[in-house]
């Protein structure tokens, strides 16, 4: 393919940073340019590299086109199904020809054959992956129906409409003869973990061999009564059940005996509150999320609204969504544990019709932008269901007049770029303001601070944008550097309409350390309370090709006027109803339940806040900060 002399002029700057961060920050990358790139540097030294982060952009939620895609290829056998004999081990690859970019993810429906996993998965379920795998020692014979379903986007999402691709795939598992008789041995090890006086602890184990192997648990080298499957569940844990754990595998061919699986047990007190819930006035269809910080071990919450259980409202936060009338009440949570129980003070939920609901209307980031990939970008989403038009907004970058604040060491002469998804050039862009008479309008009306000076380097634009999604580049002239501040205004922040476009997104990534920390304010406009999704993304970054990644943030949200954090969070816990708020507004999966990202689903009333974010232990590094508005 020949490059067009256009995208020839821009090769020179175009580097793989910056490609990586408009993808993070937009959501959906630019990924044309980046194959484009590709495709002219495969021979290069750096063409593997180029290749790499072309999968890495394509993850973070690429528009892939997988319509009119030939039928399921596995590497063995045909694409309706494969017959393999017991005890002996497989491994069968699966692609599908005829995509314009990879697949994003997988899913797997029917019952998988005992002994084997689908790329991890071991029952039914969705995996984030490009290429299947279907591998083990399966230990069952019997047919096997499966369903497999490729998907262009991740978390089994954005199939293409023909809906081709999805496979009946049948495995057939042959007992075989003496030749397939195989020892047990285990795939899955039992793993130690800590528990409480009062609480529970399972234990869990796979294995393989033909024929199927009988299971027997120990606790310190001895047989537990009726502990004969591969998992093994204390409840009500005492001091005398801390021991090691293993289980036995038996067949004729022979047996295994498991890792050993420490189990400690602490003594637990009763719980305590130390964040209570808050109750909020919302708008008729909108969400709000309850809350509640508790210490003791082994908790276990129930929600109640009016003194009455509320169905599967059994974590630490409840999400109610879609609020109506009905809804309005006075919610509790009881919080439990083997020591006892706590209640804790009523959240009173208003559920209001407005003409003016609570809303995201200004956003803002602050921190020293550098040059290449520490260049600072703010992404931005307008938009909303059922929103069509423009939006008016007022830009701005501001440098200089930071000084005026005591803020030291500002960028003198920023320069401002507007850059739509998927575009290499701006819409927009600005260098000097010069006192632009529209620009002082709005901000007059929208209540931002006054550029005092008509001649000062800062740069701000107004400009309308049809709903999606772009990102703001601060950059600093003649590859300067410095504090700068990022703004976006609504330019008509009173006026609401369900069918205008607002700010339904922020996003900003940057390097920085605790001298030195990321903070995107924003502002909470309207009469009613609203609902927001905030990370503050670190290591996650780095299975997309980022280095330098922040390995432990730690995010708080502190309301103007207030010296302390109103909500905080270091690590996120693999929380499920983070991960499906997460993926219901568009974020990127967060896989590793027990990594050190940090995330908070928070209802705010209207007013101005900071999401700031720091480094635990004084740490420093590549951070993404985002707001989504949760409907």
């Amino acid at each position: 393919m020949k490059l067009p002399p256009s995208l020839l002029r821009f090769l020179p700057w175009f580097n793989l940073p910056t490609a990586v961060l408009i993808g993070l920050l937009q959501r959906t990358p630019a990924v044309r340019v980046v194959a484009v790139a590709e495709e002219m540097l495969a021979s290069s030294p750096i063409g593997a590299v180029l290749k790499s982060v072309a999968s890495a952009v394509a993850a973070l939620g690429a528009m892939n086109t997988l319509a009119g895609a030939t039928p399921l290829v596995p590497s063995s056998g045909d694409p309706g199904g494969i017959t393999v004999t017991a005890g002996t081990p497989v491994s069968v690859g699966y692609t599908v020809n005829g995509t314009q970019t990879p697949v994003m993810s997988w899913s797997v429906g029917g019952s998988i054959p005992p002994g084997t996993n689908f790329s991890g998965l071991t029952t039914a379920g969705t995996v984030n992956i490009q290429n299947l795998l279907w591998a083990g020692t399966p230990t069952t014979a019997g047919t096997y129906n499966l369903t497999i379903t490729a998907w262009e986007g991740a978390n089994g999402t954005q199939i293409s409409s023909n809906g081709s691709l999805q496979y009946q795939y049948t495995i057939v598992v042959s007992s075989g003869g003496g030749g397939g008789t195989t020892a047990p041995s285990f795939t899955t090890q039992p793993v130690s973990q800590a528990g409480v006086t009062g609480g529970s602890a399972t234990f869990t184990v796979a294995v393989s061999g033909n024929p199927t192997p009988a299971i027997q648990w120990k606790k310190d080298g001895t047989n537990i009564s009726n502990a004969t499957s591969t998992t093994l569940t204390l409840t009500n844990l005492q001091a005398s059940d801390a021991a090691t754990y293993t289980a036995v595998a038996t067949n004729s061919a022979g047996s295994a005996t498991s890792n050993g699986a420490v189990l400690t047990v602490t003594s637990s007190s009763a719980p305590t509150i130390s964040v209570q819930p808050e109750g909020h006035t919302v708008a008729t269809g909108s969400s709000v999320a309850f809350g509640v910080t508790a210490s003791g071990g082994g908790l276990s919450y129930q929600w109640k609204k009016n003194g009455t259980p509320v169905g599967g409202a059994t974590g630490a936060q409840y999400l109610l969504s879609n609020a109506q009338g009905g809804d309005a009440g006075s919610y509790t949570v009881t919080v439990s544990n083997g020591s006892g129980s706590v209640t804790s003070s009523a959240a009173v939920l208003n559920v209001v019709s407005s003409s003016d609901p609570g809303r995201l209307i200004n956003v803002s980031v602050r921190i020293v932008s550098g040059t290449g990939a520490d260049t600072l970008f703010m992404g931005f989403v307008t938009g909303g269901s059922g929103t069509s038009g423009g939006k008016q907004l007022l830009i701005r970058g501001i440098g200089p007049t930071l000084g005026n604040f005591g803020v030291p060491n500002v960028m003198a002469d920023p320069v401002l770029d507007v850059i739509p998804q998927g575009a290499t050039t701006p819409q927009v862009t600005n260098d000097d303001w010069a006192g632009d008479a529209g620009v002082v309008g709005v901000a007059n009306a929208v209540g931002a601070f006054a550029l005092p000076s008509t001649t000062s380097k800062d740069c701000a634009l107004v400009t309308t944008l049809n709903p999606g999604v772009y990102s703001a580049k601060v950059s600093g002239k003649n590859s300067t550097t410095g504090t700068v501040l990022a703004e976006i205004y609504d330019a008509n922040p009173g006026t609401y309409s369900a069918s205008t476009p607002r700010l339904i997104n922020i996003s900003a990534r940057a390097t920085m350390a605790n001298d030195n920390p990321l903070i995107a304010g924003f502002v909470v406009g309207g009469s009613t309370a609203k609902t927001l999704l905030i990370r503050a993304i670190g290591p996650a970054l780095i299975p997309y090709g980022v280095t330098g990644a922040m390995p432990d943030p730690n995010l708080e949200i502190i309301r103007s006027g207030q010296s302390s954090a109103s909500y905080s969070n270091d690590n996120w816990g693999g929380s499920t109803l983070i991960t499906s708020v997460g993926n219901s507004v568009g974020a990127f999966a967060l896989t590793d339940g027990a990594g050190k990202d940090a995330v908070l689903l928070v209802t705010l009333d209207p007013g101005v806040y900071s999401a700031k974010v720091t480094g635990v232990n004084n740490t420093s590094g590549i951070t993404l900060v985002e707001v989504y508005e949760v409907p």
